[in-house]
């Protein structure tokens, strides 16, 4: 029997009155070598219009966030994707990464392709990207490996559901 409770975690893109609250939002130190700092993807949102804020929140609460670029074209990707170390452990990362995916495909109709990069030794975001249907490329961006959900493998595993 699972001692988890059951929560619905919704999605939504961050505004400038979130700023704070996405800021205080941390990694389990386990983590930090592999999750740019959240000042980076901050700093990011103020030198492009190309990429969104996405939070996760469940209960009114934050509780994690990404980034989403070029959702404009065929190919949009993820990216800065962490869940609060205070929040880790009652499965809101798999279910925000199938949020933030549908919000992408069902959003921009144009979107055949998600991206996204792990870094090597990451394994618990590797593996979090894989049940998600996301499958390896041989392609490296910023010494990361590359990662792409195709729309019709997500769309397939939706009909699983």
């Amino acid at each position: 029997m699972s001692s988890k409770k059951p929560f619905e975690l919704e999605i939504r893109e961050m505004t400038d009155d979130d700023r704070v609250t996405v800021a205080e939002l941390s990694v389990h130190v386990d983590q930090a070598p592999w999750v740019p700092p959240i000042t980076e993807s901050l700093q990011l949102l103020d030198r492009t219009d190309e990429v969104q804020g996405v939070l996760f929140e469940v209960d009114g609460t934050v509780v994690g966030f990404c980034l989403v670029t070029d959702s404009q074209s065929e190919t949009a990707s993820i990216g800065g994707f962490l869940i609060g170390a205070q929040y880790q452990g009652n499965g809101y990362g798999s279910v925000a990464v199938g949020k933030v995916c549908a919000f992408i495909f069902e959003g921009h109709p144009k979107v055949n392709t998600i991206l996204l990069t792990v870094r090597e030794g990451n394994e618990a975001a590797r593996r979090l990207y894989e049940r998600a249907g996301f499958e390896t490329t041989e392609t490296y961006h910023h010494g990361e490996r590359v990662f792409a959900l195709d729309k019709s493998v997500w769309a397939r595993r939706q009909g699983d559901r």
